[in-house]
Parts: C-alpha cells; sequence; structure tokens
C-alpha cells in the first residue's frame, strides 16, 4: 500500500514530497504502529525504492527489436553445455572466484515453466554445490554473454551464500566482463538502440546483461503489453 500510493507514481525516492509523507504518516494509525519515528519510514522509502531495479527507459536495447529476437529464438538451441560456460568465465575472471573451476559443482538443469519461473539458482547440499539452471538457457534467445552473468552470479552466491543481494555481492557482481567471444556475438545482435560507441564500457556490462534480463522477463510474464511503457521487473526475483 505504501509503495502503490507513495513510491509507484514517483521516479526517484527522492520525488517524493515531504507533504505527501506527512499527510500519510498522520492519517494512518496503523502505519505509526510499525514506524513509531517518521524518519524510519523514510529511510526504509529510500532503501526500498534503490534496491529495486525498474524498466523506466530502455537504455541499451530497442525493446521491440529485442523482444522479437527473443520470441524468435526460443525454440533454437545452443548446444554448448553449461560446464563450458563456467569454464570460459573461470578463465576470463579467475581473480574473482573463491571456487576453482574444477571444484565439484553439480549443474542440474529443469524444465523450463513459462510463468515466474526461476531461470537459475544455487543451492547448497552436504557434497556439493549446485547450481539449477532452467532449459530456457539453452534456447538462443539468452546469448553468450548473458548465460556467463547468469552463472557469475551464482558464482558470487556459493562464495558468499550469507551476503543475498547485499553490497559485497553487488560490489563484485559490477566486476563482471563477458568473454570476448560473447561480447563480440552480443554486440552484433540486431537489438541494440543506435549508440555513440561501437563497444560499451566493460563497467556497463551488467547493467546491459540485467537490463536485457528484465526485457526477457517482461514479456514472458505478460507484463510487457507497451515496450515503451514504465514497468517493474527485478531481475533479482528470477536469479
Amino acid at each position: 500500500a505504501l509503495y502503490a500510493h507513495l513510491v509507484k507514481t514517483n521516479s526517484y525516492s527522492s520525488d517524493i514530497q515531504p507533504s505527501d509523507l506527512d499527510e500519510l504518516y498522520s492519517d494512518n494509525e496503523m502505519l505509526r504502529e510499525f514506524y513509531p519515528i517518521k524518519e524510519e519510514l523514510v529511510n526504509d522509502l529510500h532503501t526500498y525504492r534503490e534496491n529495486a531495479v525498474f524498466l523506466v527507459d530502455n537504455k541499451f536495447f530497442n525493446a521491440e527489436k529485442c523482444q522479437a529476437f527473443i520470441q524468435e529464438n526460443k525454440k533454437n538451441r545452443n548446444p554448448i553445455t553449461f560446464s563450458t560456460f563456467y569454464h570460459n568465465i573461470y578463465q576470463n575472471l579467475p581473480e574473482l572466484y573463491q571456487n576453482r573451476h574444477d571444484e565439484k559443482i553439480k549443474f542440474i538443469e529443469s524444465d523450463w515453466v513459462d510463468f515466474h519461473s526461476p531461470i537459475a539458482f544455487c543451492r547448497f547440499t552436504e557434497k556439493d554445490i549446485e547450481f539449477h539452471l532452467s532449459s530456457i538457457l539453452h534456447s538462443k534467445a539468452f546469448p553468450k554473454a548473458i548465460i556467463e552473468y547468469i552463472l557469475f552470479h551464482l558464482t558470487i552466491h556459493a562464495a558468499i551464500p550469507y551476503e543475498y543481494h547485499g553490497p559485497i555481492f553487488k560490489t563484485r557482481e559490477e566486476q563482471f566482463v563477458p568473454t570476448d567471444s560473447a561480447k563480440q556475438e552480443f554486440l552484433n545482435l540486431p537489438i541494440w538502440r543506435q549508440m555513440d560507441e561501437s563497444l560499451p564500457e566493460n563497467h556497463l556490462w551488467p547493467e546491459i546483461c540485467r537490463q536485457y534480463l528484465r526485457i526477457f522477463i517482461a514479456g514472458i510474464t505478460d507484463k510487457l503489453k507497451h515496450p515503451s511503457s514504465t514497468i517493474e521487473v527485478n531481475p533479482y526475483d528470477y536469479i
């Protein structure tokens, strides 16, 4: 209710007017039970807004072309194994890996369920670490760079399992860069907006991958009725 009333209608938490917050706080007795001090409410709203991921503007991709590419390639298969992808990104960014590529990581594939289904997740057992990966990832709708990003994401979970998506996790994730071949393949796809430079800077790649995932997730969950509209999609809900 708080989100719908205050946050959803503002682009950023800083856009919320103090008068709006004062009115909500003074008129809602239950709210004061949860937040005896109004500043605690302010802090929570700011934190929530900063941690949410919003598709307000397709900075990197033409959303309609990207959706068309995804739909055309969902049934085409990529034969490369997940273990090969993992080995490649380990070699590309060894300093960020606390698990060696030959350590016993078990890759488990599951059938794709085309609605609110996790794309991938990391699980610990007594014997090993399991990377559960949806069969949709074998689709060519997932370029190699995106698969590398997802496996890199899972590897950080394996290395710091109690961090979830906290600040240490995000600091490491922001250092992701695809392998050169995956990067070139991705840049040659007909899905991009016209960009000033032909090759994005390395620090942009994590957000590029998240942007692609937002468009994919929005499409398969039927959220992207109008590609130019403002919608909320958080990739961390799916990986």
